[in-house]
């Protein structure tokens, strides 16, 4: 643990000396290793790269060069950090993950002395790190979106209209392609050039007239101007489209006196209405979050209350 190392080569010095990588999750939960194991590749990436974000914040804000000398506080902080970012909730429940994993393998190779307080408490006894998810109305979303369509970038109204209708992430929405549409606009089949959390594959059915025009209208602009994506011409263009796009978020929220702008609110709001939607159909509770779990695209079914718990201001 040398005190020259980058954030990365710390990070990544951590966990490649536990040998933090496991074959199997059955067998780390009988011979207790499932606390500081990591089930496959693309996941430790994600650990070793958001722990470095971390240790990069914690080096410059408090001098702290190693993990040993991590505190409690330190965390808070740059938990603090990320909210007044106005980050969403799930992002920051990611690096409670991160950190929490990132402490159990530090304990398991000494790193850190059992007898210190771990990093971050966990829920439900600790106290919660991010506030309660609050998905906009569907009176709040739709003027969103109209609001949008006054802006001169009419990429904002139609990528605005795709979150809360098909429930897409922010990266899913821009980087949508003109062949992930069906001929009727009525269903999204999404694939990793779309995008996509870990390039998981999934199907969004749409169910709304006004959704089902925007991608049809904006497909055949796509196709009709040689544009493979709906909203840029090449990947490289996506990130700048999210930054304006999120600030025009920002502003018209503020516009209309809401407390929160977080363009993945339009994704809760998904989520809340369909939620009632396939209540109406007839399913089932348990039937519900299945099929909640894939429209969302997650690599597998949460507990029922932790996926509601994440999207709707308030479950029972």
């Amino acid at each position: 643990m040398g005190k020259h190392k980058s954030s990365l080569q710390e990070s990544l010095q951590l966990f490649k000396h536990a040998n933090a990588i496991g074959q199997s999750r059955r067998e780390a939960r009988a011979d207790g290793s499932r606390d500081w194991k990591i089930f496959h590749s693309t996941t430790f990436k994600e650990y070793v790269g958001g722990f470095a974000r971390v240790l990069k914040y914690t080096r410059s804000e408090f001098g702290v060069q190693q993990v040993r000398d991590l505190q409690p506080e330190h965390i808070t902080a740059f938990f603090k950090s990320l909210t007044d970012r106005n980050l969403a909730g799930s992002t920051i429940d990611k690096y409670v993950a991160v950190i929490n994993k990132a402490d159990a393998v530090a304990h398991k190779i000494g790193w850190r002395d059992d007898q210190v307080a771990p990093l971050v408490r966990a829920e439900p006894k600790g106290p919660r790190l991010t506030p309660a998810p609050k998905p906009y109305t569907t009176e709040e979303a739709n003027r969103i979106v109209e609001t949008l369509g006054n802006f001169r970038d009419r990429r904002f109204e139609a990528i605005a209209q795709i979150q809360r209708g098909a429930g897409l992430r922010v990266d899913e929405a821009i980087c949508l392609r003109a062949i992930a549409i069906s001929p009727d606009g009525s269903k999204l089949t999404l694939e990793a050039a779309d995008g996509t959390k870990k390039g998981r594959p999934r199907e969004v059915l749409v169910r709304d007239d006004k959704t089902r025009q925007t991608l049809i209208q904006w497909r055949n602009a796509a196709e009709t101007s040689g544009r493979a994506r709906l909203f840029i011409k090449t990947m490289k263009d996506s990130k700048a489209l999210v930054r304006a796009y999120q600030r025009s978020v920002e502003g018209v929220t503020k516009e209309m006196g809401l407390d929160h702008s977080k363009t993945h609110d339009l994704r809760r709001t998904f989520v809340a209405e369909r939620y009632e939607q396939y209540l109406a159909d007839g399913m089932s509770r348990s039937e519900v979050l299945a099929q909640l779990s894939a429209d969302l695209g997650h690599g597998r079914s949460r507990m029922e209350r932790g996926l509601l718990a994440s999207y709707l201001a308030s479950f029972e």
